[in-house]
């Protein structure tokens, strides 16, 4: 559903991991593919380890007023303080139309990559289908194992998901912070180095960055 990255690739079954320094729009970037997916017919499944479901839902109404007409949307923020608007229930009418595709699992910092694994699986195994599987964000999956450091710890979560999605054979989006170091310069895979040995697991890494740090 983006245009530019849909003239250089197709969403193929792989690891994708998207980076970005905090509060750029990570979320709402691949939240927006994510709802694009599944308008498409796509079937998603979004694990929201921060923001909840109530969050993420006013987003897409934003989105679809906003499209509508810009001049006139309501923001996120708005729409959760004024939800009897008419034009909010035009726009969850629409929204209707393609949230059935798309699973928003809220885990309110407490998910652990055996509760996101089980998840998965059951899915899968009930609904007989291949998700779309987005991780929101990499770094604030709960440890399963207190004797491992952070860096270990998000090692072990990213060549878990790997495994995931080479056992189903899904693409698997996931969302990760950058090295603060590197929160002025170019994204690189140098931005990642830190976190998790992405660089050698992602089939795919996309870096969100602010155009006054574009390098061409």
């Amino acid at each position: 559903g983006y245009a530019n990255l849909d003239a250089i690739t197709n969403l193929y079954p792989g690891l994708y991991v998207v980076g970005a320094i905090s509060s750029l729009g990570k979320t709402t970037f691949v939240h927006q593919m994510s709802d694009q997916l599944a308008e498409a017919g796509e079937h998603v499944i979004y694990f929201s380890l921060e923001q909840s479901t109530l969050e993420l839902a006013s987003k897409s109404l934003s989105r679809i007023m906003a499209k509508k007409d810009y001049a006139t949307a309501l923001t996120s923020l708005q729409i959760r303080k004024n939800g009897d608007d008419e034009r909010v229930a035009d726009a969850i009418a629409a929204y209707d139309s393609f949230a059935s595709n798309i699973t928003i699992v809220e885990c309110s910092f407490r998910a652990t990559i055996d509760d996101i694994e089980k998840y998965v699986n059951d899915f899968v195994k009930q609904r007989k289908v291949k998700p779309v599987v987005v991780i929101d964000y990499l770094q604030v999956i709960q440890s399963s194992d207190p004797k491992l450091s952070t860096k270990d710890l998000v090692d072990m979560h990213v060549r878990r998901l790997k495994q995931m999605q080479e056992d189903h054979k899904i693409a698997v989006i996931v969302i990760s912070s950058l090295n603060r170091q590197n929160y002025l310069t170019q994204i690189d895979y140098e931005s990642f180095k830190e976190s998790g040995g992405i660089e050698y697991t992602a089939v795919v890494v996309w870096g969100l960055q602010l155009e006054v740090l574009h390098v061409d």
